[in-house]
């Protein structure tokens, strides 16, 4: 379900260099904490949906939705690990080493469909859920 409030992540230790800042699309509104999506096209970013190029988490609320594309911009956390409570599909250990997919700013899943790949699953922890090591489409070798 995609996010109506800022959202607190846990990342692990990260190297300042992986966080960049996009321009907003035209009427965006980015939650801290959200996935950011690249829209195909444009490559203006906004809160993801399924099938934009994922670009990272966004590490600030930013509010352009009376802008025109490009009036704010977002600082994206664009590779690293995050913790997640769930994943739709994936239920402990097994999962691990699998691939994730988003369908919103806020929902992973094993199942690709039309989704955005984000990553894969690195470790599992009966209390914190899924650590997914996660990576900018534009910072992953294809």
């Amino acid at each position: 379900m995609a996010l109506s409030a800022n959202k607190s992540r846990e990342y692990a230790p990260t190297n300042p260099d992986a966080q960049v800042r996009h321009p907003v699309a035209a009427s965006g509104y980015v939650y801290q904490g959200s996935m950011v999506g690249l829209v195909a096209g444009s490559g203006y970013a906004r809160a993801l949906t399924a099938g934009d190029y994922f670009a990272g988490f966004a590490q600030e609320e930013v509010d352009n939705a009376s802008g025109s594309a490009g009036d704010q911009e977002v600082q994206v956390l664009e590779h690293g690990v995050v913790w997640f409570a769930a994943i739709t599909g994936a239920s402990g250990l097994a999962d691990v080493s699998k691939e994730v997919f988003a369908s919103d700013d806020a929902t992973l899943t094993l199942t690709a469909g039309s989704n955005s790949s984000v990553g894969r699953i690195s470790a599992y922890d009966a209390t914190r859920g899924f650590a997914v090591r996660f990576g900018a489409a534009s910072t992953r070798l294809t």
